[in-house]
């Protein structure tokens, strides 16, 4: 548990991890990881933009718009968490408009394993939820809750102080 400790969160780690076990090229697999995620989140785009509008050429123009942002390419190519991130928060956005809460709850506790930010999403997913349907769903709210909690584990075992990647 001691070795997880580090600047970033270990579900990237893990995600490149596993595909270097299927790829065995351990120079280009975090650019593959990257790559793939990428794909997926024009893929999300188009999804979430065609749910929202129930337009498909809006939702094909939303997804040619992400497909070729330069920005977007850029960081496809790049070792980066930023689109391995994004498309798990896309994920999320994704089942939480299907109101698929705790599936919306796993992708959220996903990325919030690998990225500080998503654990505002612990808010959000049952501020949305509670807006559509006048409820919260407490196993989505646990599932979330995992990721920071598993994180200040890993912080108080390798340092003594639950809160030392703060302070850092």
């Amino acid at each position: 548990v001691k070795d997880l400790h580090g600047f970033w969160l270990p579900m990237y780690q893990f995600i490149c991890a596993g595909a270097s076990l299927l790829f065995g090229h351990t120079f280009y697999v975090a650019k593959l990881v990257s790559a793939l995620f990428g794909t997926g989140i024009c893929l999300l785009v188009y999804q979430v933009s065609l749910r929202l509008t129930d337009h498909r050429l809006f939702s094909l123009l939303a997804f040619a718009l992400a497909a070729l942002n330069p920005l977007h390419i850029l960081y496809s190519s790049s070792a980066l968490t930023d689109i391995p991130h994004g498309f798990l928060v896309m994920a999320s956005l994704y089942f939480a408009l299907e109101k698929r809460w705790k599936t919306a709850a796993v992708f959220a506790a996903a990325a919030g394993f690998m990225r500080v930010e998503s654990w505002m999403l612990i808010a959000l997913l049952p501020a949305m939820q509670f807006l559509f349907q006048r409820r919260i769903s407490l196993g989505a709210l646990c599932i979330m809750i995992i990721s920071p909690l598993f994180w200040f584990y890993i912080c108080w075992k390798a340092t003594g102080n639950a809160m030392d990647y703060f302070e850092a």
